[in-house]
């Protein structure tokens, strides 16, 4: 689980008629899977990207539910790090 603290006038702010903020997905393309989501609704918020402009994380919204994000598996390994820091 994710803790994310409501920033207003941010995207980060729970979804309209949803107290949730996004659910979340390895992805191992997050390019295409974006396109995927863009073409069934889901318009992309933000991304972020590595160093050679490859998205590595994004936010998709289709304003019926919470977000969807997508997260590269290359940041499997920093991430679990990250966490098991505390």
């Amino acid at each position: 689980m994710e803790l994310i603290k409501s920033v207003a006038g941010t995207p980060w702010v729970p979804a309209p008629g949803s107290g949730i903020h996004h659910a979340g997905y390895w992805s191992d393309d997050v390019a295409a899977d974006g396109r995927l989501f863009a073409a069934r609704g889901y318009a992309e918020e933000a991304k972020g990207v590595g160093p050679d402009g490859t998205p590595i994380w994004s936010y998709h919204r289709s304003g019926r539910g919470p977000r969807i994000e997508l997260v590269s598996r290359q940041l499997v390994a920093g991430l679990e790090s990250y966490w098991a820091s505390g």
